[in-house]
């Protein structure tokens, strides 16, 4: 009896393992902006601009961005998804969908669908600059972990059950 009751249990948790969905992998965005052109006359800023954001799902789960003497941090990131397979992440000193000129804050548009994401817009405007800041040039590097498939820890998790029961029958 404790036999099947032992082959019921690692047969539920197999068929479980088998259709769970997939968790979200976290995807890291590093890129590099250059060539800013102002909408007004205004001299740029920075020129050069570097960083990476992370998406976990819809989420910004981490930022290594700095824009003039502003470094940003996750709280002050938003997502939008737009139009297609655009997605917008962009600061919220107006709202994600919002940048006013004259404070710190960005927008970075970019096409999430498989199998190549890639930067579509990037654009800037800092405290005390009248203006804002669109990039010319736009390179990206993605990084995403490899992560088993659910039906894959399924199939292991299945075979080490089924070697843990042979040897216990073997043994007793």
């Amino acid at each position: 009896m404790r036999n099947i009751i032992a082959r019921l249990i690692a047969a539920c948790i197999t068929v479980a393992g088998l259709i769970a969905p997939a968790a979200a992998v976290p995807i890291t965005y590093d890129f590099t902006a250059t060539g800013f052109t102002p909408v007004q006359s205004t001299p740029v800023p920075q020129a050069f601009i570097s960083g990476s954001v992370t998406l976990d799902g819809s989420v910004v789960s981490a930022i290594n961005l700095t824009i003039g003497s502003h470094v940003y941090n996750v709280a002050e990131m938003g997502v939008t998804p737009l139009s297609g397979n655009l997605v917008l992440v962009g600061g919220l000193a107006a709202g994600v969908n919002t940048i006013v000129w004259g404070t710190d804050d960005f927008g970075l548009i970019f096409r999430t669908n498989n199998p190549s994401p890639a930067f579509k817009s990037f654009g800037y405007s800092m405290a005390g600059v009248n203006d804002f800041f669109q990039a010319n040039s736009i390179t990206v590097k993605i990084h995403q972990a490899a992560v088993p498939e659910p039906g894959t820890l399924a199939l292991i998790a299945a075979a080490c059950m089924a070697a843990a029961l042979t040897r216990r029958k073997k043994v007793g």
